[in-house]
């Protein structure tokens, strides 16, 4: 129902206005053989693991961005690289919103039970 919609962000208390609010970076470093195309793929999927842990993600006024790096030492499947890079995404937002506390009166996640 149409206005049951527009009361749902604030009943979950999202704000109107996300601007400049938002920014995650994420970077995956690993020692697989990759080609320049096989990070681009890497960094993309971590994308998906970031959208898993932050809601809403990917909004019109975040900054969110991934970088892949690697060293080149072992032979890896880029899928399966990729696939590791997208969990460790959710895992690493995961654990840093347990770690992190009250900032500026932006609480921690501690008020969440």
């Amino acid at each position: 129902h149409p206005s049951i919609r527009s009361h749902i962000p604030q009943a979950m208390g999202i704000r109107e206005s996300f601007e400049g609010t938002n920014t995650t970076l994420m970077i995956c470093a690993c020692n697989a053989h990759l080609s320049k195309t096989d990070l681009y793929k890497v960094a993309e999927r971590m994308h998906n693991g970031m959208a898993r842990a932050i809601m809403p993600a990917h909004t019109s006024w975040d900054g969110d961005v991934t970088f892949a790096l690697s060293s080149g030492t072992v032979s890896a499947d880029v899928d399966t690289v990729a696939h590791l890079a997208s969990l460790m995404t959710t895992q690493a937002i995961q654990r840093a919103v347990r770690a992190a506390k009250e900032l500026h009166g932006c609480p921690d996640a501690s008020i969440i039970h």
